[in-house]
């Protein structure tokens, strides 16, 4: 399989991506999506005070983010699997539009949870413009 570099559209891409991202966790956040969220209430039942809460938070995001920039760094396709993985949130996002329309009413995130998968279309199409299966340029 050929890989390209990434085009500075992809790369443009993403860092929008990153944007529409925080704007959805601001609107989760100001509608405490937490407080009814299974995954979330899942977590709290856990029995861990905030301070437990807080460190292993802290130290799984640390090590989950050293080991993406490893398989970035050390493997000629950890570019690409990292934004395709990244691109498995336009998909984990259609919830909030899901629980919306199933239940008739606003759920946290829906209004930009729209902006978002809708702009994942563009995304993926970015994307998948850089899997080329051929062994070499010329081919």
């Amino acid at each position: 399989m050929y890989i390209k570099t990434l085009s500075g559209k992809m790369r443009w891409f993403f860092l929008l991506s990153i944007i529409l991202m925080m704007a959805h966790k601001f609107e989760c956040f100001q509608t405490a999506e937490w407080k009814f969220a299974p995954a979330y209430l899942y977590i709290l039942d856990l029995g861990l005070d905030k301070g437990e809460m807080l460190f292993l938070t802290f130290v799984t995001m640390m090590f989950v983010g050293l080991l993406w920039c490893f398989i970035i760094i050390a493997w000629r396709y950890g570019q690409l699997l990292f934004l395709a993985f990244w691109g498995l949130t336009f998909i984990l996002e259609l919830h909030h539009l899901i629980r919306s329309l199933v239940s008739g009413s606003y759920y946290s995130g829906f209004y930009t949870a729209i902006v978002y998968v809708l702009f994942g279309f563009i995304y993926w199409r970015e994307l998948s413009r850089h899997f080329h299966f051929k062994e070499t340029p010329g081919n």
